[in-house]
């Protein structure tokens, strides 16, 4: 869906835009994508839709000449003829109200996806957009997989943002991970090509497709040894320098406790995020119980060892 700048000459609107940054970091198949969706549901908050993120050059034009709900609709019109209802690695629906991550942007113009100093201006673009066209002072909630090695950066960006942590045990998220590449490299999947032009443009080349299935899906495959390693850098990198945050910037959760005791977790984060909700948020929760992959169980204890004290203090186990 390639756009022209139509938002040029309404950029002046955002001059007087400010906002007040809410981010939900966590790894790959940890939980922060329902964790996003739940927050959204409760209306509180404004957030990153793929309306916004495929028509990020002509917001503003759209809402100063009354086009969102046409293009919206054409939006989830394209989907539908692209045969696009959900992810394909999980159930979680695709339309145009559906929640993404900011990265898709950077990634877009060719930057890292993390913000930095360099790419800062698209990030705050991006948030100062979505606040004029919602038409309230609601914080935005931004998500990410990608920050998770650069929150204390987010917070010198951002002195004023707040940040919600989401954990898995490693062993679910390393084995979701390993089985979500497997599904990409094994048959095209529209989601990901539309997110990645990358991904798009390689896939019908048979020779690429053969190197990631051997990256991903030989006999403990390389890639999996890359997951591991992310997330050991991830994981030592969140109990190195979560105490560097003040404690009112921030809540950890796990998927897991997110599972067992939706409402308990619920009431956390809204004293956190200072809001008063009813939603049931159940509805929303499908607990699982996956099988590790084959690969994952015979490297339970290699795993452990590489992060024993993130395990320890998550009261993570491999005895499953």
């Amino acid at each position: 869906m390639r756009q022209n700048n139509n938002d040029k000459k309404y950029i002046k609107n955002l001059k007087n835009i400010s906002f007040s940054p809410i981010f939900i970091l966590g790894l790959q198949r940890s939980g922060t994508s329902i964790l996003y969706k739940i927050l959204q549901e409760t209306n509180e908050f404004n957030t990153t839709t793929f309306y916004h993120l495929l028509n990020f050059n002509q917001l503003l034009y759209n809402f100063e000449n009354n086009l969102e709900q046409e293009s919206k609709k054409n939006l989830d019109q394209y989907l539908h003829n692209l045969g696009l209802s959900n992810r394909g690695i999980d159930d979680i629906i695709i339309n145009a109200n559906y929640v993404h991550e900011y990265p898709y942007l950077f990634a877009k113009q060719h930057y890292p996806r993390m913000i930095t100093q360099k790419n800062q201006w698209l990030s705050d673009l991006l948030c100062k957009k979505i606040m004029y066209i919602s038409k309230n002072n609601n914080p935005i909630l931004l998500i990410s997989t990608h920050e998770n090695q650069n929150f204390l950066k987010l917070k010198e960006i951002y002195p004023n943002a707040k940040f919600i942590f989401i954990h898995r045990n490693p062993l679910f998220q390393i084995s979701s991970s390993l089985k979500a590449w497997q599904y990409v490299f094994t048959k095209k999947n529209i989601f990901t090509a539309i997110l990645s032009d990358w991904y798009d443009k390689n896939y019908q080349n048979p020779l690429f497709r053969l190197i990631y299935k051997i990256y991903y899906s030989s006999p403990m495959p390389p890639g999996l040894f890359e997951i591991i390693y992310h997330t050991k850098k991830s994981t030592q990198y969140y109990l190195g320098n979560i105490k560097k945050l003040d404690e009112s910037d921030y809540i950890s959760i796990t998927y897991e406790k997110l599972c067992e005791s939706p409402k308990k977790i619920f009431n956390n984060l809204k004293k956190f995020l200072d809001i008063e909700n009813t939603l049931d948020i159940k509805q929303y929760i499908n607990p699982r119980n996956p099988e590790l992959t084959k690969e994952v169980k015979i490297l339970k204890q290699y795993i452990f060892n590489k992060m024993e004290p993130y395990f320890k203090n998550f009261e993570y186990t491999v005895h499953l």
